[in-house]
Order: C-alpha cells, then sequence, then structure tokens
C-alpha cells in the first residue's frame, strides 16, 4: 500500500467498493480529496477538510459540491475569507446568482470591509441593502 503514489492511490481507491485503507494516503492532498468526494463517497469527509481548506479553489469547489449551497457552507468557508479568497471567488462567481456567492460576498460587507473593493459583479440585492457601507468603502453604487 505504501509504495502507491498519491495519484495512484486515489485512482485505484476510487475504483474499489467501500471505503479503502489507500484514502491515507491522498487524504492531505486537496484535489485528491475533493475528487474522491465528488465521485465516490458523495458526502463530506471530515479527516480531509483540515487540507482542503488550506487552498482557496478547492475550498469553494468543497463548498459548492459537497457541503451545499447552503448557510453551513457559508459557515464553513466563513474563517477562510482572505484576498487570496476574494479572488478565486470572483472567478467562481462572474455572472452566477447563487446563493452561497450571495452569503460569501455579505460576509465579507459585514466582517471584512477592508475586502469589499476586491468584490466583482456583488450582487444587487447587497448593494441595496448596505448602500451606506459600501458609500464608507468608497464603493460607487
Amino acid at each position: 500500500m505504501s509504495s502507491l503514489s498519491q495519484s495512484q492511490a486515489y485512482h485505484w481507491a476510487v475504483k474499489q467498493p467501500g471505503r479503502v485503507e489507500e484514502e491515507k494516503l491522498f487524504v492531505d492532498h486537496p484535489n485528491y480529496s475533493y475528487y474522491y468526494c465528488f465521485n465516490k463517497l458523495k458526502c463530506r469527509w471530515l479527516e480531509a477538510e483540515l487540507y482542503i481548506k488550506l487552498h482557496p479553489y478547492w475550498a469553494l469547489c468543497y463548498a459548492l459540491d459537497i457541503i451545499g449551497r447552503t448557510k453551513s457552507a457559508v459557515e464553513w468557508l466563513r474563517p477562510l475569507i482572505s484576498n487570496d479568497f476574494v479572488g478565486v471567488m470572483n472567478t467562481f462567481c462572474v455572472g452566477m446568482q447563487r446563493p452561497l456567492f450571495l452569503g460569501l460576498q455579505e460576509c465579507i460587507i459585514q466582517e471584512r470591509p477592508d475586502l469589499i473593493d476586491r468584490i466583482q459583479e456583488l450582487d444587487p440585492y447587497l448593494e441595496k441593502k448596505y448602500k451606506n457601507e459600501l458609500a464608507l468603502s468608497g464603493i460607487e453604487i
């Protein structure tokens, strides 16, 4: 088992019925962990979440596809909000009206006003709701 690379372990494990010991070989690899949840487990993998959270791209993928577009996904992502995270979030949400992005944008407005100006395509509902906060941040509406 230990002679397998992370890639080999993932590709082998995803084809096996049920959970396998080889998961340990790629649990710390965010994209293999995400794809394992998405393609095989079809549910959260708590042991892998620690590693997935370290990478904004994979964290957003995981929140959207595994946790779901719910308040719990926003809560899971809340501690990750940073300059890098907002950049990745913008890439995901361009042209999309997803509840998760609305929730994340609102978190940024409420908790990280220093990042408000980094939000691209701010939701119109939030523009109205937070008109004063946005004006204080120098955002033209």
